[in-house]
Parts: C-alpha cells; structure tokens; sequence
C-alpha cells in the first residue's frame, strides 16, 4: 500500500498536477525530474486513449445490458434456460430421467390437460428424495411416487399437468433434487393455452338490403368450451363497414358465462351504400378474443320470393317469379336477369309475356322502376333425364349502379 507521504506518492502527485496544469514546473532536475515526466507522459496517454475511445469496456458492458434486457423480456424462453453445469442423464449418474423433454398438447384456458409421466430409473444405491419444484405455475406436479427413499434398481415416477390461465405460448422447468451426484435433474415443460370459447358462425351473411332498411335479425353463438367461468365478457362491432351492422340490446351474452355454456348476439345490417358491406362482431372475456365476420349486401332495389321448385316430374315443367322492388329514393334501372352454377339446361329465364299468366316484366325492354315500383322474373325448372337428381343453380340480377348482383338461389329436384 502506498501512504501519502512516500516517494511514489508524491512523484505521482507532480505528475498528475503536470497532466491538469501543463503549465506546472519541476522544482529540480536530475532523476527524480525525469521520473516525473514520463510517469506524466504515461498517464496523460492513457487519459486520450480513453478520451478518443469512450466506449471501452463501458460501452461493452451496455452492450452486454442490452442483450441481457432482450433475454429478460422473454421470461418463457428464460424459464426453459438450464444451468451450464446440467448433469441430467450425464455418464456415471445414478439415475436416468425420462423424458427430459415434455409437450402438452394444445389445451383452452380455464382447463387441465392429461398428465405426463415423467420416470425416474435408479440404477446405483437407493436415493433419498428432495423437492420436484417447477418454474412457472401454469405447470405443477399431479402426484408423485418419488419421495422419501427410493430403493436401488427400481423407479419412482412424476406426473405433470397443465393448466394455462392465459392464451399463447407457456414454458417451464421441472427441477428434481436427490441424493445422486447428477441432482438436480432437469426437465423442459411446453404447452399452449388456446381459446376458451367460440363464436358461431364464424361468418354471418346478410340478405341484400335496401339502403337505408334494417334487415331482419341474425344471431350468432358464443360458447364456453372450458371448464371455468369465462368472465368480463364485452362486445362491439368493428370493421371496414361497422357503422352499418348493429349489436341490439336483445343479446343475452352479459358479464360472465358459465362453463359449457352458451349465450347469443343479435345482430342487424343497414347498408347505406350499394355494395357489398363488411364488419365483424369482436368479443372479449377472460383475456381472450373471439371475432365473427358479417357480411351483407346494399342496393337500390330488394328482391323476393323463392326459387325452391321442389320435385318436378318427368316431363314437366314449372314456373316460379321472384318480385323485384325499388326501395331506394331514386330510379333504378333494372339489368338483365342471368343464371349461373347450373351444370345443365334445367333452369332458365322464361321471356316477358303479358299474359295471362304474366311472366317476367322486369326483361320487358329497359325496365327503369320508380321508388316503389316493382316487376318480376319468372323461372322455369325443366328436369333433365334421370331418377332423385338434385339441380342447383343462382339467378343473377343487377340494378343500374350496382357493382354486385342481387341473388337468388334456384334448387330443384326430378
């Protein structure tokens, strides 16, 4: 240890004073003079050393921060982190794990997978017991036989199970202490925690509306799978078009659902434009989110009545009409009626007659309806040859500003 009042002290002392104050002299000459100078010179290179270089080995330590930060925001993959010293299963150990390795399968929230096994084989003297302890608590140990003494040459097994309280990815280590030198084993746990619930349909899809008409009512299921209470249950409309779908009061899904239970959202479309619309019901509860997509159609013009022709007999033929209507404020221009996704000649537009009876109007030239007016297509379903076939095929019909046809579906059956 240098004291204050030694030689090197003080030499150090004028040097430093040298290297703060270049304009400092040196009492005397001699050695002791030119000791002072180049201990200066020294420590005056290594302070620009440090001056030009300012990342040093602090900069690396921030580096090293940094990449330990990165490790420490992933605490799942921090779980399954095994010490450098891990002896599990190493040459002379005198008890062999497996597996050391174990993923659960996929499994909702709120419920308990099937147990794994893990088995511990005791190859040398009898082994006392310690603690199997896991790392993360959405894994624990069911039961287990490995406590106390186990004897030489038999086995003892844990069994795991999983429980994930929240959705995504879950990891974990079981850590097994005994009185072998390869203690503590380790084990590296995996799970998933999927959905508790679901909504159905998954897609619900509107008749064609009337811009500005509220259609008819649609629900759409949401159903606990889980064996917990799904709690803190809400919901909304979102999407491209949410302005245009409506969630109604009637809903009965409030609050909490028990488990294994089912509740409902009503669910109603007003276009206000005459294209396809789209939006989708978005629920949240106990942390996880289910959507359903909505699907509807705007337009000027609303179209009714069935296209179901039922069985028709060979020979036969028979005419159904479907009514189309303007329930917009302006006029619209009726196009031609077309049938598509039929694999034969069974269906097919009957012409504009007058009657009676009166078929087809809308295809009697240019059809321009007011608000209000109506006209109709008529549909003949003629069966081709053949015993109990089913014929499917959709009728097509545009209005004058629309880009998506208002549809009707056509079966039939000989």
């Amino acid at each position: 240890m240098i004291s204050a009042k030694s030689p090197l002290w003080q030499v150090s002392e004028s040097a430093l004073r040298i290297i703060e104050h270049p304009g400092t002299r040196i009492a005397s000459g001699g050695p002791r003079a030119l000791f002072v100078m180049v201990l200066a010179c020294s420590l005056g290179a290594v302070r620009v050393q440090s001056q030009q270089n300012p990342r040093g080995t602090g900069a690396r330590q921030n580096q090293t921060n940094i990449e330990s930060d990165k490790l420490d925001s992933n605490a799942q993959d921090q779980n399954l982190r095994k010490p450098e010293d891990d002896k599990t299963n190493s040459p002379g150990a005198g008890v062999y794990v497996a597996p050391t390795a174990i993923t659960f399968p996929e499994t909702m929230v709120g419920n308990t997978s099937a147990v794994k096994t893990v088995t511990l084989t005791i190859y040398g003297a009898a082994l006392t017991m310690g603690a199997a302890a896991i790392n993360n608590g959405e894994f624990s140990v069911s039961s287990s036989t490995c406590t106390g003494t186990v004897a030489a040459h038999s086995s003892c097994a844990i069994e795991i199970k999983f429980k994930p309280t929240q959705i995504g990815a879950q990891k974990g280590l079981l850590t097994i202490t005994d009185s072998d030198k390869s203690s503590p084993q380790m084990v590296t746990l995996v799970g998933n925690g999927s959905s508790p619930a679901s909504l159905s349909p998954s897609t619900t899809t509107f008749d064609t509306e009337v811009n500005g008409a509220t259609s008819p009512k649609k629900t759409i299921t949401l159903t606990n799978h889980s064996e917990s209470t799904i709690t803190g249950i809400s919901a909304g409309i979102g999407g491209t078009n949410a302005a245009d779908f409506a969630l109604i009061p009637e809903s009965d899904c409030a609050g909490s659902l028990e488990a294994h239970a089912s509740c409902t959202f009503t669910v109603t479309f007003t276009p206000s434009a005459r294209e396809t619309e789209t939006g989708e019901l978005r629920v949240i509860g106990s942390g996880s989110a289910q959507t359903a997509q909505l699907r509807g159609n705007g337009a000027g013009m609303k179209i009714t009545g069935s296209l179901a022709f039922g069985t028709v007999t060979i020979p036969g033929t028979k005419i159904r009409s479907v009514t189309v209507t303007n329930g917009g404020a302006m006029p619209v221009a009726v196009g031609s009626p077309a049938i598509s996704g039929s694999s034969d000649a069974s269906f097919g537009i009957v012409p504009y007659s007058a009657g009676p009876p009166v078929y087809s109007t809308c295809t009697n030239g240019v059809v321009i309806l007011a608000k209000g007016q109506s006209c109709t297509i008529s549909v003949r379903f003629t069966p081709a040859a053949g015993s109990g076939k089913a014929s499917h095929a959709t009728l097509n019909t545009y209005e004058s500003d629309g880009t998506t046809p208002n549809t009707v579906a056509i079966s039939g059956t000989n």
